[in-house]
């Protein structure tokens, strides 16, 4: 379902949204921990740099685009406090 789902937004034109576009395509891609990315995301979660999500993430921002995208989700994680204390070194 996550495959056709991602064929789907990616055939579909954007119309300009490019920014809901890619979270949409991210979201997709990673399937089966669409939820803990979710949650990771509004910084409801904690995850060390052995976490499948960030081999996950590591993968999707392969591509230009959604490396741009998730620049900003990298920035975030920077400025949380468990990054600021040391306890967490994200690498995506």
């Amino acid at each position: 379902m996550a495959v056709i789902a991602d064929t789907y937004v990616c055939l579909m034109p954007s119309m300009g949204e490019w920014d809901s576009r890619y979270a949409k395509i991210v979201i997709c891609q990673t399937f089966p921990y669409t939820w803990r990315y979710l949650k990771f995301k509004k910084n409801r979660l904690n995850i060390g740099k052995d976490d499948v999500l960030i081999k996950i993430l590591r993968e999707v921002s392969r591509t230009k685009p959604l490396d741009k995208y998730l620049d900003d989700l990298r920035a975030d994680v920077y400025s949380r406090e468990y990054y600021t204390n040391g306890e967490y070194t994200p690498d995506f």
